[in-house]
């Protein structure tokens, strides 16, 4: 059968300017506004093809699994549609929308003997320059830098800004081993990481923080959060699970928090109109997952709660109570960036503990005594 692309750029030009633009951001490549279409491609090209290194620290295990697959195959891959949400193929799926974000593939939806079939192409000069980045050490190198790279998520997730070398120190405690130029590295390039932090500086010190982060706080108030106690500690599996974007904390105190007011839950008729072939439970859904985002990285004031309650039609006090009292159990059990990953219950309990701690000074003089 052969390739169907012998060259890269006759794949980048199957794309929209604003396509190449995307990509050039994706790889951290220079451009101008002004920069015609037929430059980004060179430039995209050129990057591709020049140098494969950097395109290798950003692109996941998955990716370079689906890349080594399309090699074997004269770059063409297809993955059924109704196998998508499960196993190999969901993950093939997500690596065949990174290599399309990128204008690395020609991707699209076909029928193939009455199934939907994505399908995806790469070209032949591509292959021949990036080949040697998809053997079985690479790839497992891959996987290591993915989990160094989710757990630069998870301490995002749950300390919201920290000093880029308490970043650092906690995923080489987590990993075992990890060279400090690797690690800047991964926080550089990987695709994983991108768009989910920015730097911040205070004085010369750089903070790497949560794309959000600024909507709610000033880098310089963490100087005052939670004094004298360290970040949580948490679990190298704790933190690669907070990575994922659908991750729900504390879900035994959640799900009867979302069962409890999904049967109050009203939606705007503006919005059905909008949307009329959602269905209702999912807007709900969304509606639940964003207040709960409040919850738990906005500084905690009645008025989030408020808003959150004014969604709710209620038919009496007593179920505003019950629903009150199952969302301040769960806000109570949810890690806040200003706690540095601790619950407000955790504080408490902090606080209980301490007080029930005899100072040794008062220790001796009664024993005197």
């Amino acid at each position: 059968m052969g390739y169907k692309y012998n060259k890269i750029k006759e794949i980048i030009k199957l794309n929209k300017k604003e396509e190449l633009i995307i990509a050039c951001d994706i790889l951290n490549l220079e451009y101008k506004e002004s920069t015609k279409k037929d430059e980004l491609v060179n430039i995209l090209a050129e990057e591709f093809i020049k140098y494969p290194t950097e395109l290798y620290y950003l692109l996941s295990a998955e990716d370079l699994r689906l890349l080594r697959k399309m090699f074997e195959n004269e770059g063409m891959v297809t993955i059924e549609e109704d196998q998508i949400p499960s196993g190999t193929s969901y993950t093939e799926f997500e690596a065949l929308g990174t290599l399309t974000d990128l204008c690395l593939i020609d991707s699209d939806v076909k029928v193939v003997e009455g199934q939907n079939v994505m399908v995806g192409y790469l070209s032949k000069e591509f292959a021949d320059a990036f080949k040697e980045f998809t053997d079985d050490n690479r790839i497992a190198h891959a996987a290591y830098l993915d989990e160094v790279a989710a757990i630069i998520n998870g301490c995002l997730y749950f300390y919201g800004a920290i000093h880029i070398d308490e970043l650092y120190n906690i995923v080489l405690r987590k990993m075992g081993s990890l060279d400090k130029k690797l690690f800047t590295r991964t926080l550089s390039y990987k695709y994983a990481l991108s768009d989910f932090y920015t730097s911040m500086f205070i004085g010369e010190e750089e903070y790497i923080v949560d794309s959000e982060f600024s909507l709610y706080y000033d880098i310089d108030e963490i100087h005052r959060w939670n004094k004298g106690v360290g970040y949580k500690d948490y679990s190298k599996e704790e933190l690669m699970a907070a990575a994922d974007p659908l991750y729900i904390e504390n879900m035994t105190l959640y799900k009867p928090l979302h069962y409890y007011f999904k049967k109050f839950y009203v939606v705007e008729p503006e919005t059905l109109e909008m949307f009329p072939e959602m269905p209702e439970d999912l807007f709900y859904d969304i509606y639940i997952a964003d207040a709960i985002e409040m919850f738990r990285v906005s500084p905690l004031n009645d008025d989030v709660v408020e808003d959150f309650m004014l969604s709710m039609d209620f038919n009496n006090s007593e179920e505003i109570e019950k629903g009150l009292e199952l969302l301040h159990s769960y806000v109570n059990n949810l890690s806040r960036w200003e706690y540095k990953g601790y619950t407000p219950n955790d504080l408490k309990n902090r606080k209980m503990e301490r007080s029930n701690v005899i100072p040794m000074k008062a220790y001796l003089g009664k024993k005197k005594k």
